[in-house]
């Protein structure tokens, strides 16, 4: 399924996710997993099905392709996997831009990028990572609405229905295409 979380600047659409995610603990009341409560044996085998792309994310002072495959051994990384994440966060005229193309140096924090290509590698670090989960909390925030909505539409059209994607947006044109759209103003 994909569902998309709405509501205002504040409204708990982050809490909800950093919550489902379990990157923090409900301050009263408990979290359940398919009728399971979450105790930490379920929370380290659930965090590791999940992808959260955060509205701040941190990039490693590498290459394109280090911050794509984050936490894989250089020997180990999957060139198909990094030409199609790379697909489906339309970064390709970035590699194309550059001489090193995927082993361009992007800086520390990815200082040599801009606030949407940083937010791009993210993405493509998240489809990288292949999880059957994966969160996107106003991930695109940093992009002008052609390229978010490509971004979008390319990752409905590759993932929809082979993964659970969860999308907390304030703009509610870019959840079109979910099949449940939750207002988290109503939940309070």
């Amino acid at each position: 399924k994909t569902i998309g979380l709405i509501g205002k600047s504040g409204s708990g659409k982050s809490t909800l996710l950093d919550l489902m995610s379990c990157l923090i603990e409900p301050k009263k009341g408990e979290i359940f997993i398919n009728n399971q409560l979450l105790d930490n044996k379920l929370k380290n085998n659930y965090q590791n099905i999940i992808s959260y792309i955060s509205q701040k994310n941190y990039l490693l002072n590498g290459t394109i392709e280090d911050n794509i495959a984050f936490a894989v051994d250089k020997n180990d990384i999957d060139l198909k996997k990094i030409e199609n994440a790379i697909k489906l966060s339309n970064l390709e005229s970035l590699i194309n831009s550059y001489n090193e193309g995927i082993k361009y140096q992007i800086g520390e924090d990815g200082k040599n990028l801009s606030g949407g290509q940083r937010q791009r590698l993210i993405i493509a670090r998240a489809i990288y990572k292949e999880t059957q989960l994966i969160f996107f909390d106003e991930s695109t925030s940093a992009l002008d609405e052609a390229t978010e909505k490509k971004i979008f539409e390319d990752i409905h059209s590759k993932l929809h229905h082979k993964k659970t994607l969860v999308i907390s947006s304030h703009n509610k044109n870019l959840l079109s295409f979910c099949d449940q759209i939750i207002n988290v103003e109503n939940l309070k």
